[in-house]
Formats: structure tokens, C-alpha cells, sequence
């Protein structure tokens, strides 16, 4: 809520924001990839969701294709959530 009382409005608009919340939430693997394919379906995105645990050779592809998209937020936020997700496999350190 802002000073007045009412709710602000979310920086990022749709349907941007419906892209890239799924990649920041921490619900399970194929929750996340099931939404942000409702954004963004490329060509054999659907495979992802075949498996609980999709092959890493898969999600590094897909992380090298968001890092490089011509959107600037889209690529800076995908090489943000990577090297967060890459800590946390780490342990955090």
C-alpha cells in the first residue's frame, strides 16, 4: 500500500510479469516451467515438463537461451536467477 492507501502497481507489466515471476518463485521445478511456458513456448519447451528433473544439458540450454534474449530485463533477470539458483546448489556459499 502506498500513502494514500491503495495498492501500488507492480513495476513490471503484463504481460512481462507474467514471464518472469514463474523463474523467481520457489515452487517446484516443473510448477515454475509449466507457468513461464504459458508466457513463452519455444519450439520443444513442452518436453521440459516430461520429467520431474528435466536433463541439465536442457536447462542449461534453456538458461543460455534466457540470458541471451534481445529483452535487456528478461536477460538480466534470467542471469540473476541462475547465478542465485547455482548458489543455492552450492549451499549458499
Amino acid at each position: 500500500m502506498n500513502a494514500s492507501g491503495s495498492a501500488r502497481a507492480h513495476p513490471v507489466k503484463e504481460p512481462l510479469r507474467s514471464g518472469l515471476l514463474p523463474l523467481l518463485s520457489p515452487a517446484p521445478l516443473a510448477e515454475r516451467l509449466a507457468r513461464a511456458l504459458a508466457f513463452h513456448a519455444p519450439a520443444g519447451a513442452e518436453a521440459l515438463l516430461e520429467s520431474e528433473t528435466p536433463a541439465p544439458a536442457v536447462l542449461d540450454a534453456c538458461w543460455d537461451a534466457m540470458t541471451r534474449d534481445d529483452d535487456p530485463v528478461l536477460a538480466a533477470v534470467a542471469r540473476r536467477a541462475r547465478a542465485l539458483r547455482a548458489e543455492d546448489a552450492d549451499g549458499g556459499s
